[in-house]
């Protein structure tokens, strides 16, 4: 049964507004992106810290007494940097060429306030095993701009997938929220919908 409450979503991205409509009835769901200057958060020295940080901050910034507010915020990890977006497709290229056959974190918070305010939150990581992917690949790939706007300028849920030959943990967590973690804060029954989305067995289940 779909989680029936009002919640207030703190973020404009199709990816997590579709994935929270699989526990919540997309008709329930107000949503409230921020404007959040979010390197004023980090610094925390942890992928983790960071991630909790601006997600916390974002949801005290779209809550108002009375209302179930949801937030998140992710982060590409890999050999121990923080990755964020490209700052163009140069940039982009070079991620690209360092992760290829590697290990990548992909680090979320996810953070609800009540509506009496009290904060709950939840940090998953998820890895991603790389494929050794050629030079050619990858420019094919930034061609398409998929990349332009995502952490690490990966876009897993779509012209990425085939560069990632597996990954270990919560697959809804690489396409925008970790959905079993949203609904643990939310008290919602998943089990259906986070094998839906994420193509398979749900391995928190």
């Amino acid at each position: 049964m779909k989680h029936r409450l009002p919640v207030v979503l703190a973020s404009a991205s199709p990816r997590r507004f579709d994935l929270l409509s699989t526990i919540v009835e997309p008709t329930e769901i107000d949503v409230r992106p921020v404007d959040l200057h979010e390197p004023d958060y980090a610094g925390s020295g942890s992928a983790a810290g960071d991630v909790t940080n601006i997600a916390r901050a974002k949801a005290a910034l779209a809550w108002s007494d009375g209302e179930l507010v949801l937030a998140g915020d992710t982060m590409v990890v890999h050999a121990g940097h923080q990755l964020g977006q490209p700052a163009d497709r140069s940039h982009a290229r070079e991620m690209l060429l360092a992760m290829a056959g590697d290990v990548v974190e992909v680090v979320s918070a996810v953070v609800l306030v009540s509506r009496a305010g009290a904060r709950f939150d939840e940090v998953v990581t998820t890895e991603l095993h790389l494929r050794s992917f050629a030079e050619a690949d990858i420019d094919s790939y930034l061609a398409t701009g998929a990349g332009d706007d995502k952490a690490g300028a990966l876009e897993v849920q779509g012209r990425a997938a085939d560069f990632v030959a597996s990954t270990t943990g919560c697959f809804t967590n690489v396409i925008g929220f970790p959905l079993c973690a949203v609904a643990r804060l939310l008290g919602a029954t998943t089990s259906s919908a986070c094998r839906t989305s994420s193509g398979g067995a749900c391995p928190e289940l």
